[in-house]
This record gives C-alpha cells, structure tokens and sequence, in this order.
C-alpha cells in the first residue's frame, strides 16, 4: 500500500481489513463526517493511493446519510446499523420487530360489534 496523502490521514484513521478474502481499507472519520461530495472525493483519492476498496467507517448513521450514501454506491459500514458493500454483493440492514403487548381493553367501537353482526344477519336473512 502506498502512502496516503495527509490531508486523508489527517482527517481519517485508515485500518486494512479483508472480508470475504477480499483486502480493503476501512476510512473512519476522526471526527464529524463530511459531506457526501467530501467524503466521495476522499475515497476517490485513498483509493488511487492504496490500489484497495476503501470502505467509510461510520458509529452512527442518519436514515438520510444511507440511503445517499447507497445512492451514491459508497460502500460503508455502520456497526448496529448497516453494512454496504457493493463491491462483495453485500447490503445488510439490522431491524428491529418491535412486538405490542396484547390489548386488555376493547376500543368502544368495539363494544358494539356483537350488536351490529346481529343487525346484518338478520338483514341478510329475512324471510321473503
């Protein structure tokens, strides 16, 4: 791997990584990521200088920045949120079911349904 320029190294931790037999090189911001421009023109350019898929390492991820990122094709990984690389085929999302306790109470719409079933019975079965 060759060196990285410094305006890169200065603003990322570069760590080499291989998934899947494939070596690559996770970019992690140190501190509050770029733009999307920004960070494509960085990858852009680390990729030119380690001859290597470079991945952008994130902690966090706001559903806007994904789905920008994906539509970007810029492969990212977010621990705990998701996983893009375009590159192996893999786009892994984490989701939570959220399960709702049972209701306890009927809703008072509710209250009446045995009433209104016996209503329509009957209008549908009138003898003619």
């Amino acid at each position: 791997m060759a060196m990285l320029p410094y305006f890169l190294s200065d603003r990322y931790w570069f760590t080499k990584v291989t998934l899947d037999d494939v070596l690559c090189l996770f970019m992690k911001p140190k501190g509050e990521p770029d733009n999307l421009s920004n960070i494509k023109s960085h990858i852009i350019n680390a990729q030119k200088s380690a001859f290597l898929p470079i991945v952008l390492e994130l902690d966090t991820m706001m559903a806007r920045r994904r789905k920008s990122l994906i539509e970007a094709r810029i492969p990212f990984v977010a621990p705990q949120c998701h996983i893009y690389l375009p590159f192996l085929g893999v786009s892994l999302q984490e989701r939570y079911v959220s399960t709702t306790p049972p209701a306890t109470t009927l809703m008072p719409s509710l209250l009446h349904l045995p009433e209104q079933a016996g209503v329509i019975y009957r209008r549908n079965h009138r003898d003619v």
